[in-house]
């Protein structure tokens, strides 16, 4: 998968996990994006604030990191309050 098709992928997993423990984003207290190439952010960053359209947007870092896979583009990692 491109960036676009990652960070979707990223999302929906994040969604999915978030109501395994009982809350969802608009509890999000905070994000960590890690891009492999910082290139990509543009697409990201359209992507995220999609993502959270109607809802209050978390604290945010962008960090370029070689990642663990080297056929992964982005890793997310949030933080968030339960319901």
């Amino acid at each position: 998968l491109d960036i676009e098709g990652q960070t979707r992928e990223v999302l929906a997993t994040i969604e999915q996990l978030l109501a395994s423990a009982g809350t969802d984003k608009s509890r999000l207290l905070s994000a960590q994006l890690f891009l492999k190439n910082l290139s990509d952010f543009p697409v990201v960053n359209t992507i995220w604030i999609d993502w959270l359209k109607g809802y209050v947007a978390p604290s945010r870092a962008t960090i370029q990191a070689d990642l663990v896979n080297p056929k992964w583009l982005i890793e997310i990692a949030v933080v968030a309050a339960q319901k």
